[in-house]
């Protein structure tokens, strides 16, 4: 690991071995992953409707089986309060590797009491997005409405090689986030529109992330602010 970071950033700092993930076909470093919701977190999101937890935080509280201990955890996100939630899911069993080998998103609507699931490579975390929600579920929803509560498997494009898996993950927090702000969505209808997601999140656009994300850090970094 290099010495000094090339950009401190809210919650997340990078260094040099981070940003080369995003030079070349490789995996991106969890680091860049926490980066870019800190960054859409301030910048994109405009209210505290819709929360990104990031991955630092979900590997953290995954760990904690005491539900008393989850609530004070938690207890700043207010997830209560909030209307739509994003969790990166990882089928890592270990404190020591956040990531473990592949990222989805599971996405709780509080209005609908549903949560849709997204994964570029079918189901491969549903299992572990499934643990996930006997563990939290409590936590997001009234003791009544628990029995009512649905899954829904979104049918996304997957992805055409090994490694991209993180940037589908960033991909489909974007998407979220996107259409749930823009001024044009009368209704969440966006959340399963599969065609609309696959023509917004595919190998094209996936390949133009990882070079935007890798212009966006460089950028920051030039301005030397502190965050």
């Amino acid at each position: 690991m290099s010495l000094e970071p090339v950009l401190n950033y809210y919650t997340i700092s990078l260094y040099q071995e981070h940003v080369d993930t995003l030079t070349g076909n490789y995996w991106i470093e969890d680091a860049i992953i926490t980066f870019y919701f800190e960054y859409l977190t301030h910048n994109k999101i405009k209210d505290d409707k819709l929360l990104l937890l990031n991955p630092t935080m979900m590997m953290f509280i995954s760990f904690i089986t005491s539900k008393e201990e989850l609530e004070e955890a938690l207890k700043e996100r207010k997830l209560t309060e909030r209307e739509i939630i994003c969790f990166p899911i990882t089928d890592t069993q270990s404190l020591e590797q956040i990531g473990g080998s592949h990222w989805s998103l599971l996405v709780f609507v509080k209005k609908l009491n549903t949560f849709y699931y997204y994964d570029s490579m079918y189901t491969y975390n549903f299992h572990s997005a499934q643990n996930f929600l006997n563990k939290f579920k409590p936590l997001l929803i009234e003791k009544e409405k628990l029995k009512e509560t649905k899954i829904i498997q979104v049918k996304t494009k997957s992805q055409e090689n090994s490694y991209d898996c993180g940037l589908y993950l960033l991909s489909f927090a974007n998407y979220i986030q996107n259409h749930f702000y823009s001024e044009n969505e009368k209704s969440l209808n966006f959340l399963s529109d599969s065609k609309l997601i696959n023509k917004e999140i595919n190998e094209n656009s996936v390949i133009e992330l990882r070079s935007n994300i890798l212009n966006l850090i460089t950028s920051l970094a030039k301005e030397k602010k502190t965050y």
